[in-house]
């Protein structure tokens, strides 16, 4: 919900105490909401200016995901972090 409120610094507050009270296996014991959990977080980093941080939620996403499809959104904001990194050659 603070996701839709555009108050990303509380979700990915939130988001952040969500994936530390999961186990240490949680990609494997819950993976649809450890996905969609992270890739939140990295869109709330990512809407509050951590982009370091995004990035490396979306790497993490891109090396457990198990299907592209899982990965799509993923690619996505990779591209447009890269792209506004100036890095285009790297993003595509």
């Amino acid at each position: 919900k603070a996701v839709d409120c555009s108050d990303y610094k509380t979700a990915s507050s939130y988001l952040s105490n969500t994936l530390s009270l999961l186990p240490t296996n949680h990609w494997k014991t819950h993976y649809d909401l450890s996905l969609r959990s992270h890739f939140l977080l990295a869109k709330s980093a990512y809407s509050c200016g951590d982009i370091e941080k995004a990035y490396a939620v979306l790497q993490e996403i891109l090396r457990q995901a198990h299907s592209l499809s899982d990965k799509l959104d993923a690619y996505h904001l990779v591209v447009v972090i890269l792209y506004g990194r100036e890095a285009e050659e790297e993003a595509y």
